[in-house]
């Protein structure tokens, strides 16, 4: 017995349209964020969450993990604030560069899916897509 697939396949300029969205993406998330890549570390915050963290700096492991699900520091409980940060530390050491382009190239996936969980027809369609695009583009996202 073979199971037929109902679901009709998407129409070719669907692909099309959403890599043009997503590339668009990406030039905004850039012309935004690529100048990070010169900042240093900031004194608003980045001290508790980053450079003055001896908790982040520890062996990326089930201790840390859990110390991230119970620990309340800075007067917040935000457990993937602070594995963030731990798998920065991981991969680049205090570089601020390497923090800040990581965060840019976050910052950009999550549009990017965004982009490729929705469809044209969807009634709020470029709704989604003006929203992705303020994301890309707001201070508050990176």
């Amino acid at each position: 017995m073979t199971i037929k697939n109902t679901q009709p396949s998407p129409p070719v300029h669907t692909s099309r349209i959403k890599i043009l969205i997503s590339l668009f993406l990406v030039a905004v998330t850039l012309a935004v964020y690529l100048q990070v890549k010169d900042f240093s570390f900031v004194n608003y915050d980045d001290n508790d969450y980053v450079y003055r963290n001896p908790d982040i700096m520890k062996d990326f492991n089930t201790e840390s993990v859990s110390w991230a699900f119970t620990a309340t520091r800075a007067s917040n409980w935000h457990p993937l604030t602070w594995i963030s940060p731990m798998i920065y530390y991981r991969l680049s050491a205090l570089n601020p560069r390497a923090h800040h382009l990581t965060s840019v190239f976050f910052t950009y996936c999550q549009c990017s899916a965004s982009v490729c969980h929705s469809q044209p027809g969807d009634k709020m369609f470029m709704e989604k897509r003006i929203c992705c695009c303020y994301f890309c583009s707001s201070p508050c996202s990176c």
